[in-house]
């Protein structure tokens, strides 16, 4: 068992196939041997008993010195020899005079009123052995007519058929194996490349490629890997990025921190300057609490089964105490912040939590990105089945060769990572993520220079 474990699938899949065709070939030849045997056997004991009937059939007609001549003559040039004996056991004709073992027959026969094939065993017996009766115009018993076949030639054509299913069975075993482990080469010759790509992906090896113009499973298998490897090499990449880019925004923090810790170790540090670099310390460990925060909301809503407290919840009064709530930051920067809601309910099922995580964060960017004197619009109404939350302002809007890219983590459109604008690239990412556990979608359309909106869909309640 443990050398075929250790052998490959083709010589396997090869011997496999082999075997099962060589039984089915030696199961058949096996049939054919035992139909033919049985077959030329009864055959020759059917014309055998036939001709012994039609001499038997002549004797009751004529029973005479001509008849009883007759009979021999007819099978002196036949494969067969007659015997024709009187009821008594004596021998009054013969085609050819009787052996031994033929006389033996005729000395210890049983009489019998039928025709019958006495002796039938040709693999031991040197004869096949027919008798049948001769009866008078009364139906009185007057003789019998004995026919012999020798079992010589039986024997001899049984061997050349023996001989001759050896040999064939000797050319099949040879064009078989090599026509098996032809086709099985050629059919694990996928499973292989399969298994070469499969090693090199565990190497992080993407360079390969495998068929996939065949439409059927080895190319929907083919076509899987494809599809895996390239999957791989983008979260292989993204996650390179993803700790370049988290690397540096922990060390950024990390390095205001300790640096402005050092300077208010000096005992020389004024009142003034001691308050500004506390003042530094605080907005970076803020900084640092936030991407901690974004991070751990990440890899929650990354989960395989993410679990959110959807409630029936009116978007109405939801969006205005959004608004309220965010009014005072945009005062504080000279934007307009509006609402446009309708006077009718707007009911979802909603996790009002992680929905409130999104739409600040949305308010959030469209504040930093909105210039002073501008303007933010909160827009909420229904379109068939489906609520509809925009989020417009008059910033300075997204290139339009960035739109694409946005959604993706740790991605600034400014390239300086200023932090005049932007924070971590966390949020965008995160809120896609929220407004697709909740069955919806949200969309982005920006001009630079005229602004940005976004555009949420949640199915209504």
């Amino acid at each position: 068992m443990k050398p075929w474990k250790r052998m490959r699938i083709h010589h396997k899949l090869g011997l496999s196939i082999f075997a099962f065709i060589m039984i089915l070939v030696f199961v058949l030849e096996i049939i054919v041997y035992n139909v033919f045997t049985r077959f030329y056997v009864q055959q020759l004991a059917d014309d055998m008993i036939h001709r012994g009937h039609s001499h038997a059939t002549a004797l009751q007609e004529h029973w005479s010195e001509e008849t009883l001549r007759h009979v021999a003559e007819m099978e002196s040039y036949s494969r067969y020899v007659v015997a024709v004996i009187d009821s008594r056991g004596e021998i009054l004709i013969s085609s050819q005079p009787l052996q031994p073992t033929q006389m033996e027959y005729v000395k210890n026969f049983d009489t019998v009123s039928e025709y019958e094939w006495v002796v039938r065993d040709w693999r031991r017996q040197p004869y096949l052995i027919s008798q049948s009766s001769v009866l008078d115009g009364n139906g009185k018993l007057i003789g019998y007519v004995v026919m012999y076949a020798s079992t010589t030639p039986i024997r001899e054509a049984i061997y050349s058929l023996r001989t001759l299913m050896f040999l064939f069975s000797v050319v099949s075993l040879i064009i078989i194996f090599v026509l098996v482990f032809l086709f099985s080469n050629w059919i694990s010759k996928p499973l292989v490349a399969m298994r070469n790509a499969v090693r090199k992906l565990t190497r992080n090896d993407y360079n390969f490629s495998l068929p996939i113009s065949a439409r059927d499973e080895i190319g929907e298998l083919n076509q899987s890997i494809m599809e895996l490897s390239g999957e791989l090499k983008h979260y292989r990449t993204e996650r390179e990025e993803f700790l370049a880019e988290i690397s540096h925004e922990l060390r950024t923090p990390i390095t205001y921190i300790r640096g402005y810790a050092d300077v208010l170790q000096q005992t020389s540090v004024k009142d003034e300057d001691r308050r500004k670099y506390l003042r530094f310390i605080r907005e970076a460990a803020d900084r640092l609490h936030r991407l901690i925060g974004d991070l751990y909301d990440m890899s929650k809503l990354d989960q395989v089964k993410v679990q959110i407290d959807k409630q029936e919840m009116d978007l109405v009064p939801f969006i205005r105490q959004m608004r309220e709530e965010q009014m005072e930051r945009f005062m504080e920067k000279g934007i307009d912040l509006q609402d446009d809601l309708p006077s009718t309910p707007v009911r979802v099922q909603a996790d009002r939590n992680r929905l409130a995580q999104v739409i600040m964060n949305l308010l959030e960017n469209a504040r930093k990105y909105t210039p002073e004197g501008g303007s933010v619009r909160i827009r909420l109404s229904k379109e068939q089945r489906e609520a509809l939350i925009q989020i417009q302002d008059t910033g300075i809007g997204i290139p339009d060769s960035e739109l694409p890219h946005i959604w993706r983590r740790f991605y600034r459109v400014e390239k300086s990572r200023s932090r005049d604008y932007g924070g971590a690239g966390l949020g965008l990412s995160i809120a896609k993520r929220i407004i697709e556990l909740h069955d919806g979608t949200i969309t982005v359309n920006s001009k630079e220079g005229i602004g940005t909106t976004f555009l949420i869909r949640l199915p209504l309640e």
